[in-house]
């Protein structure tokens, strides 16, 4: 296969919003300048060594939690008992690709079609999604998100920030029905961000000139090799604010809240460590992922379903109280 063609990645990179946290977005300009700086593309082998390690921690976490590992739709999916704990690791995209392996990243397409598999199968009863994900780009996650949640109710699928369950990755994990943090986990990032690159200073002192013919007043607006102007820049932000105005709505009506208690209440773009999240109703409750699976293991193979286990959990939580 040929290398990943940087024209494209830069395309991928600069030209559409991410629902990322902005250390994240940094990094992946930082590695993408360095690499082509230097004339070097991400490859299949940069992908296929990246998929390796990562299949290396996975046998050695289920030897941890005593888990099986299956292949379902492409992904590798721990089962402890009838308890499936489908993963959402690293830089998020529309669809599996290059980019999205060698940043160690999931797909959220191939997420909703193993999740839909999970449900179908006998053999499983709830479902974990074991969440640390930054978040990624905005493409194809809020119709994920959508399709999570009307998949909703068939089976308990609780969304588990470890450690990380940011901006896109919790775009996608408010449609599970219940939100769990690791203690030491940080949990939000709701918000939306772009960058333009003005490469314009650059090109004059290597003496390159870039002209653009084309048809329609804005063809080209934004483009990297002249400076950002206010029409752009105005044209730019408005797509931002279309596109958080999208993720608010979506995550409220998934949490079943208000949009202006999660513009307002949800970190306003901040992370939050996990009582912090707790406490502003990011998430419902903290504990470890052995605590978590042992909680729904017991309740996957207790009797009456979902509908059971979470009359049984308020039981027990209002004798707490």
């Amino acid at each position: 296969m040929r290398d990943f063609d940087l024209l494209h990645l830069a395309g991928k990179l600069y030209a559409q919003p991410w629902a990322i946290v902005p250390e994240k977005f940094r990094e992946l300009v930082a590695v993408f300048e360095a690499r082509r700086a230097g004339g070097e593309s991400v490859t299949k082998s940069d992908a296929e060594a990246v998929a390796r390690v990562q299949q290396e921690i996975r046998r050695e976490r289920a030897t941890i939690i005593r888990a099986k590992l299956r292949n379902v739709a492409g992904m590798t999916v721990d089962q402890v008992g009838k308890v499936a704990i489908l993963p959402m690791f690293g830089t998020i995209t529309q669809r599996p690709s290059l980019f999205s392996q060698y940043s160690g990243g999931t797909s959220a397409e191939q997420f909703v079609h193993a999740h839909s598999q999970l449900l179908a199968d006998d053999g499983v009863k709830s479902i974990i999604w074991d969440i640390d994900s930054p978040g990624g780009s905005v493409a194809g996650v809020p119709e994920a998100a959508g399709q999570l949640l009307a998949m909703r109710g068939q089976k308990r699928t609780v969304a588990f920030s470890n450690t990380v369950m940011a901006s896109a990755a919790y775009w996608l994990g408010s449609a599970a029905d219940e939100i769990v943090s690791a203690p030491s986990a940080i949990t939000g990032s709701i918000g939306v961000v772009a960058v333009h690159q003005d490469r314009s200073q650059a090109n004059d002192k290597v003496g390159v000139s870039v002209n653009y013919v084309h048809a329609g007043k804005y063809k080209v607006e934004g483009n990297p090799d002249q400076p950002l102007g206010g029409e752009a820049r105005a044209a730019i932000q408005q797509t931002i604010d279309d596109y958080y105005g999208q993720f608010v709505r979506d995550v409220a009506k998934a949490r079943k809240t208000t949009t202006a208690a999660v513009r307002s209440g949800y970190g306003e773009g901040r992370v939050l460590t996990a009582e912090r999240a707790r406490s502003a109703k990011l998430v419902d409750r903290v504990e470890s992922l052995s605590a978590l699976i042992g909680r729904i293991v017991s309740y996957s193979t207790n009797s009456g379903g979902m509908a059971a286990a979470i009359r049984r959990q308020r039981q027990v939580e209002a004798e707490l109280v």
